[in-house]
């Protein structure tokens, strides 16, 4: 448990936060927020993005890296079922699809959003 003066933030891009917010108590959902971290894209690598996810949110793998690990084609489906659920912002530009029809799965394939050795 945390203090009730504790701030809960969440940086989830596919949950509502208002969903989240309903597994506390109701007088602490005011304290519960969204919090998105980024720089502009064109300056950040994908690299970039994995490691400021893991080295400033504490995340075990970062997002590119995790979509390599289970597979593009999962993720696509993933996406899939939020677009259907809450909508076009959460339709996936063309780099993803152009992947998976280039066979690119991610590590299975050794070439994903990143390239792996065998």
């Amino acid at each position: 448990m945390v203090k009730p003066e504790c701030i809960i933030a969440t940086n989830t891009s596919s949950i509502p936060i208002t969903l989240l917010a309903t597994s506390v108590e109701k007088q602490r959902r005011p304290r519960f927020i969204g919090a998105h971290f980024f720089a502009p894209a064109f300056i950040m690598t994908l690299e970039d993005i994995d490691t400021a996810c893991q080295l400033g949110l504490g995340h075990p793998i970062g997002p590119f890296a995790l979509m390599d690990m289970a597979d593009l084609s999962m993720a696509l489906d993933v996406g899939n079922l939020l677009l259907e659920n809450y909508g076009e912002r959460f339709r996936f530009g063309t780099a993803l699809r152009q992947r998976i029809a280039a066979g690119h799965l991610g590590r299975k394939t050794e070439q994903g959003w990143h390239t792996y050795d065998k």
